[in-house]
């Protein structure tokens, strides 16, 4: 896969995982008030987590072939264990 390629389908895999945490947002309002605050916090940490994933993303475009090899690496192993923090946390709030 080309740079572009790379970068455009990592961005269209952020985008979709935001619109899903904007959902268990939501969902996060439900339970007593410590699971709540918890729930939201872990929600919001993704957020985060994915909104600095979005950000180096628009730097690679101006990586040298190196950089970019290195950083798409340590990107793809983020995404993997973001992937599946999201999927943790919206079965914790299915269970609520």
């Amino acid at each position: 896969m080309d740079r572009e390629s790379f970068i455009e389908a990592l961005k269209d895999k952020v985008a979709v995982w935001q619109d899903e945490l904007s959902i268990l947002l939501d969902d996060a309002e439900r339970g007593d008030e410590e699971v709540k605050e918890d729930n939201l916090e872990r929600v919001h940490s993704l957020f985060r987590s994915f909104e600095e994933i979005e950000s180096r993303l628009e730097e690679m475009d101006q990586m040298s072939e190196e950089e970019f090899e290195t950083e798409s690496e340590l990107i793809e192993q983020e995404v993997e264990a973001l992937e599946a923090d999201l999927i943790e946390v919206r079965e914790d709030i299915q269970d609520v």
